[in-house]
């Protein structure tokens, strides 16, 4: 059987899951409920990110939010979810992108996104790029 994110035990479920303050409780009831829902709905990825986020899993955060953006191209709140894990996880080439990527998607779509907040954290990541050396290869 397959649900739609309308469908009140789905909505209920999610709503429940997201409430549950242990992560290690809600990550496998989250994942039952987007396996249930075919994985197709970028909200139920952009939710267990937050739950991963919530325990800084910042590499698991990362992912659920690009699954969430792969389905749902554009959404400014989404591509700053990214850029905010990658920032967490010590990754600020891929964060740049993704901020940029925010930025840009803000200008064609609404967000609640702080566009100048953004800037200025893009600015000090490049900053701190240009302080530190690349490493070099092998």
């Amino acid at each position: 059987m397959k649900l739609s994110l309308s469908t009140p035990e789905l909505l209920a479920q999610l709503q429940t899951t997201t409430r549950v303050a242990s992560t290690r409780s809600a990550v496998p009831a989250l994942s039952g409920v987007l396996i249930a829902a075919d994985g197709d709905r970028p909200a139920l990825h952009a939710a267990l990110a937050g739950v991963y986020a919530t325990d800084a899993r910042w590499t698991e955060a990362a992912q659920e939010y690009i699954t969430a953006l792969s389905k749902d191209p554009g959404n400014p709140d989404l591509a700053f979810n990214v850029a905010a894990s990658l920032d967490q996880n010590r990754n600020p080439g891929m964060a740049l992108a993704y901020y940029g990527q925010a930025l840009i998607f803000a200008r064609q779509r609404p967000t609640q996104i702080d566009l100048h907040a953004i800037e200025q954290r893009m600015s000090q990541l490049q900053a701190h790029m240009e302080r530190s050396p690349a490493p070099e290869a092998p």
